[in-house]
């Protein structure tokens, strides 16, 4: 029976936990953009999904099927993953290194698209130079009257009326970094 009031790992030598519990980050940045307001639900999701799947070394090298991206997002059809890879690179939010390649099925020579994410750094450039990061989803603008421009326009309007409501201080302030002391009877 294993013990549950034990740490799941222990601290390696130098203190360090190697096995800590992985996050994934989306720069505000991003968040911010209007590339990313655009984006219907499946596609923000699809994107958090090839984020998670980045290890700050794979960049270039993140591979997902349509397939694998359709069962991820716990979706039945796959129409709706193929729509969100593609308004995902068309607004430059990742980019596509490597096409799906099923010469032989089973063979170590298959395997699914391979993407990266524009904003981390691409170690394994093709060309043999590091690649650094861009930004070209920030210059992404959608026809008006779009979906994708209505989308937009209401999260970006958001996000400036709460920045609005902060500044001019009529959201409270709450200090979490000073928890109160709880007296026990």
């Amino acid at each position: 029976m294993a013990r549950s009031n034990q740490r799941p790992h222990k601290p390696n030598a130098k203190g360090r936990n190697n096995k800590a519990a992985r996050f994934s980050m989306l720069p505000h940045r991003v968040l911010e953009s209007v590339a990313f307001a655009s984006l219907g639900l499946t596609a923000r999701q699809l994107l958090m999904e090839l984020i998670s799947l980045f290890n700050g070394l794979n960049n270039g090298s993140i591979y997902l099927s349509i397939k694998d991206a359709t069962d991820r997002l716990g979706l039945s059809d796959s129409r709706p993953s193929m729509q969100a890879f593609k308004d995902l690179q068309d607004r430059k939010l990742i980019e596509l290194t490597k096409e799906a390649h099923f010469s032989v099925k089973a063979s170590s020579g298959s395997r699914a698209r391979c993407w990266r994410i524009p904003w981390e750094a691409w170690p394994e450039n093709p060309t043999r130079s590091r690649r650094g990061p861009n930004w070209d989803f920030e210059t992404y603008h959608p026809m008006g009257g779009t979906r994708a421009s209505k989308r937009a326009h209401r999260r970006l309007d958001s996000i400036k009326r709460y920045k609005r409501q902060v500044t001019s201080g009529k959201l409270p302030d709450v200090d979490f970094t000073v928890l109160p002391v709880i007296k026990s009877k």
